[in-house]
């Protein structure tokens, strides 16, 4: 079984049309068919806005996962989206060459948006309960990185030091543009925590955890 992450071009669309589809729940299993919705319209801006850098795992040339980031308009920084992966099908091949997929990941990630386009600054947000989903967000994969398997497969996540921004409350709108942007210009019905991870120049310790 053969596979690749690299970042997604213009040939993706469908398979990511059809990952989407696949799994179409986000945060804690919460429906929501207008966010689908809304992730579909997307595909092509995601695809061809410069602003946006996504990676996709491929099974078999399937397009069997997505990673999708953007660097902010009028800021230096970037936000981790989401990291949706096609039910099932990464089981297979995991136990096997998990370790090299996201080193991989993490490797074309960190070296695009903070070498590359030199940006040192990233948000993400998540609610405030467990993920049980394949849609994960970057709440869950900090919680991930401060493992020690979270370590191992990503290490240069733990070169930046994490600090809170705020907290967006159940069914309340964001205050500021940013934080509209972080959290797809919508109202949920949970609590949605904001997070910030900064580049550590001295490379010392950090508080992942």
């Amino acid at each position: 079984m053969d596979y690749i992450v690299r970042p997604a071009d213009k040939k993706d669309y469908q398979g990511l049309v059809d990952l989407f589809k696949s799994n179409p729940k986000t945060f804690i299993a919460y429906s929501d068919n207008n966010l689908l919705s809304e992730m579909l319209e997307k595909i092509p801006e995601i695809l061809e806005n410069p602003l946006y850098f996504t990676l996709v795992t491929l099974i078999d040339n399937e397009v069997t996962g997505a990673f999708i980031t953007k660097e902010f308009e009028f800021q230096p920084c970037w936000t981790w989206g989401y990291w949706i992966n096609k039910p099932g099908k990464l089981n297979s091949i995991w136990l096997e060459h998990g370790f090299e997929m996201m080193r991989s990941l993490s490797d074309q990630l960190f070296d695009e948006m903070e070498t590359k386009r030199k940006l040192t600054r990233f948000f993400w947000s998540y609610p405030q309960q467990p993920d049980q989903t394949g849609i994960r967000t970057a709440g869950n994969a900090e919680r991930w990185l401060a493992s020690n398997v979270g370590i191992k497969f990503m290490p240069r996540a733990r070169n930046y030091i994490y600090f809170d921004d705020c907290t967006i409350q159940a069914g309340t709108f964001p205050k500021y543009p940013y934080q509209k942007a972080i959290v797809g210009n919508k109202i949920w019905p949970m609590d949605i925590k904001i997070r910030m991870g900064v580049l550590n120049n001295t490379q010392g310790e950090n508080n992942v955890g």
